[in-house]
């Protein structure tokens, strides 16, 4: 089994930005496992940092028309491209860290199920640090739990989430009509317990420095936001809709149902 991360960056546009997506990537990139990294982008900035971390630029995908925001079903067909069938493709923001956690889950579940979506909140880590001072997540602190409408993984195989209409990444539904859609059509679970997800807690906007009322007022993000509205037709869920969950007991990973 190898795992396919697939991401979309912000461009460099400050410090924050940098150290948030570079924890992100080398988080990854530690795991324990046979990996491919690939990172959606078109922004020069973006491109040397991923040289710099060695993993894989895709720069050719389709995208909005208003913006270089790929769409969620290119990014997720062109790393089936790359997988094989025992493959797990990782979907993911580039704000997000894993550790083994997320190893351990996948392969509890991956023994007993094949046509998994695995989802799980994430921890709220208020404060910028480079991963290369902390050697432990354990070290963490001051985190708090995210709601659970904002998704910001989804962990599948290539033969799962067939037929997703167009969606922009980034945008708002997106991804409750993807839970929506995992919970019809396969074994949704809901991985909060089992998956430690950190999340950089940030702002909105190309520096991130804005509040999520002013960076929904630009044009290219209200234009994009329309054309995913069209696409959704209400159907949505969020990770607490899920029939099955993970947790410990005894030292190791169950998988039950709610």
């Amino acid at each position: 089994m190898k795992l396919i991360f697939i991401t979309s960056c912000k461009p460099l546009n400050n410090e924050d930005i940098t150290i948030m997506q570079k924890n992100s990537i080398r988080s990854w990139s530690r795991l324990p496992i046979d990996k491919k990294i690939l990172v959606f982008n078109k922004n020069q900035s973006v491109i040397d940092m991923c040289e710099d971390l060695d993993v894989e630029v895709v720069s050719d995908y389709d995208h909005s028309s208003y913006s270089d925001i790929p769409t969620w079903v290119s990014m997720k067909n062109i790393a089936s491209e790359h997988a094989e069938n025992s493959d797990v493709i990782v979907w993911v923001n580039s704000d997000v860290m894993f550790d083994e956690t997320l190893l351990n889950t996948i392969n509890t579940v991956n023994k007993s199920i094949n046509d998994f979506v695995l989802v799980g909140q994430k921890y709220d880590w208020h404060n910028y640090t480079l991963l290369d001072t902390i050697p432990n997540f354990n070290l963490f602190e001051n985190l708090s739990v995210h709601g659970e409408w904002a998704i910001d993984y989804f962990i599948f195989k290539k033969h799962v989430f067939l037929d997703v209409p167009k969606f922009f990444i980034a945008r708002m539904r997106f991804d409750n009509f993807l839970m929506n859609k995992a919970i019809k059509e396969h074994t949704a679970i809901d991985c909060t317990e089992t998956i430690f997800c950190i999340h950089h807690r940030h702002n909105y906007g190309p520096n991130t420095d804005k509040k999520f009322s002013d960076i929904y007022e630009t044009s290219y993000w209200q234009n994009e936001q329309k054309i995913n509205d069209s696409l959704i037709n209400g159907n949505l869920s969020n990770i607490k809709n899920c029939m099955y969950y993970t947790k410990f007991e005894n030292n190791e990973i169950k998988i039950l149902k709610k």
